[in-house]
């Protein structure tokens, strides 16, 4: 397995959870893999923005994580 130096983290609100705090699960798995972690979570965000942001940036990384949003949670565009 490679070292990894770089994880990215992709979802709606449980991604963003306490993002300030020392004690969140993505700084926790960061000081586990004294890597650095970037966090593009978003608050309310839909399945189809988060998937977006990681097409846009998945190679950046060593590592990739996307949580998995409600299904129902769509863009207004697509209610519209």
């Amino acid at each position: 397995m490679k070292e990894i130096k770089s994880i990215a983290i992709y979802g709606d609100s449980f991604a963003v959870s306490a993002r300030e705090l020392e004690t969140s699960w993505f700084s926790i798995l960061a000081k586990k893999f004294n890597c650095a972690v970037d966090n593009y979570g978003e608050n309310g965000a839909s399945l189809y923005s988060t998937y977006k942001l990681l097409k846009e940036n998945y190679d950046r990384y060593d590592m990739s994580l996307f949580l998995v949003t409600h299904p129902n949670r769509f863009p207004t565009k697509l209610l519209s």
